[in-house]
């Protein structure tokens, strides 16, 4: 009501968010939204004619994927969590921050493989082009499902390895602009998903060159700005995502972002710049973060992860 006795401002809204979010607990998740959300409110009384408004949703549980689940599954909706999925279509591209030991390379072998399958119905939800410049699990996991994979040879320089992921990236670029040309003929066109995979980023841009680091930065921010309309995505995976690792246009464009390990302001600043964490119930254990897919059919959330169990290929995790 208005007047009131105390501000009605973001702090105020803040302190409810942390309060409600307790006490719905465990069967809502409260959404934790950047700034206070006011709302008209349907009333005759002019004092009473505007709301706080916050968003929930059930708690979501981690998900136990089998590999026949994923084989029935005929639409490109990825399970993520009890009652969190994301429509494989509607993904621009995806960016997995973390600590060593959050369980990055876990959920990326969960998400591999749950491109490369084979569906009943369909074909595969995407093709891949994985790079591993540690040739660790990813390039395990392409080892076992016979996938190519693009990983550093024992006596190559770093800067030798990224000119040729640079070279390689430059011919999906050019399968870009041919999906273009072709949408400019006939735009009702819908084109198979191809997803570049790129593990650690963080070893492939430190202490190279800079020109050679603005090249490939320069194929990272094409392929991100012009691959929605022809369904060329990136899956990039990193310690960290600041400017340092991909250019700030890439991390703008990405619509599916993963935080895993320690939550903080610190941990969040890159991926989600204008959220203060606190608040939020973030389970415990590995694999455990936040994750936020803005597909422009749902308010953009950011909610508490947990990422899911699934039968891995052996010998990959």
């Amino acid at each position: 009501r208005i007047p009131a006795s105390y501000l009605i401002d973001d702090d105020l809204y803040e302190q409810i968010f942390k309060i409600v979010n307790v006490i719905v607990y465990p069967y809502y998740t409260v959404v934790k939204r950047p700034m206070m959300n006011l709302v008209k409110w349907k009333s005759n009384d002019f004092h009473s004619q505007r709301a706080l408004w916050f968003d929930w949703t059930p708690v979501n549980q981690r998900a136990k994927i089998t590999r026949n689940y994923m084989h029935l599954n005929n639409t490109h909706s990825i399970p993520v969590m009890t009652h969190f999925f994301v429509d494989f279509d509607s993904v621009t591209s995806i960016l997995i921050a973390g600590n060593s030991g959050s369980g990055k390379s876990y959920f990326l072998s969960y998400l591999l493989d749950t491109l490369h399958m084979k569906h009943k119905a369909s074909d595969r939800i995407s093709e891949l082009f994985v790079i591993d410049p540690k040739k660790d699990s990813p390039a395990r996991w392409c080892k076992a499902m016979n996938v190519d994979c693009v990983y550093p040879s024992g006596s190559g320089a770093t800067a030798d390895f990224v000119a040729n992921i640079t070279e390689a990236l430059s011919r999906f670029v050019k399968i870009i602009y041919d999906r273009q040309d072709k949408l400019y003929d006939d735009p009702s066109l819908k084109f198979s998903n191809i997803s570049i995979v790129i593990d650690e980023m963080l070893v492939l841009t430190e202490n190279i060159p800079k020109k050679l680091r603005d090249s490939f930065f320069e194929m990272l921010s094409t392929i991100s700005l012009m691959g929605r309309s022809t369904n060329v995505k990136l899956i990039l995976v990193s310690q960290r995502f600041d400017a340092n690792v991909i250019p700030v246009v890439v991390r703008q464009q990405a619509n599916l972002k993963i935080q895993l390990g320690v939550i903080s302001s610190a941990t969040t600043r890159f991926l989600f710049e204008d959220l203060n964490p606190s608040g939020i119930l973030i389970p415990t254990g590995r694999g455990t973060g936040l994750i936020s897919f803005n597909d422009n059919k749902r308010i953009s959330q950011v909610l508490p992860l947990q990422t899911p169990t699934f039968e891995a290929p052996r010998g990959v995790i």
